[in-house]
């Protein structure tokens, strides 16, 4: 299954130290461009290190090419949310990990699959990942 990520699941989990949770449930994860950009600001403005991010082999970015999509999107949503979603629909992803309403409510509407950081947390927790 092709899993798509925006900036708040990647993000939340790097916070927590659970980033290892993407790989072993997921395998691999697609984030759009922005969103990459989006979680270099963790390094750039909070100092944090991200070389285990950057370097992390089961994370892939892949820009979008439906622009006319992407600005349907971004009319209501922010950059990370819109490209996510435009990569979702490219790829013919599975799940797209994210957490804002409005990203969700998207997402529903246009029936993807979703979850965010607590659905992430508590697959992990049943397949015994995570305790």
């Amino acid at each position: 299954m092709i899993v798509v990520s925006d900036t708040s699941a990647i993000s939340a989990l790097f916070l927590i130290q659970k980033l290892e949770l993407l790989s072993k449930l997921y395998g691999q994860v697609i984030v759009p461009t922005v969103v990459m950009q989006e979680l270099l600001l963790l390094e750039t403005d909070f100092e944090h290190d991200l070389s285990s991010l950057k370097s992390a082999d089961w994370l892939s970015v892949v820009a979008i090419q439906n622009e006319i999509l992407f600005q349907k999107y971004r009319a209501v949503l922010d950059e990370g949310e819109s490209q996510a979603l435009v990569l979702v629909k490219e790829l013919s992803a599975g799940l797209l990990l994210i957490d804002e309403m409005r990203g969700r409510a998207v997402a529903q509407a246009e029936g993807i699959a979703y979850t965010g950081v607590l659905g992430i947390l508590l697959s992990a927790k049943a397949k015994g990942i995570y305790l």
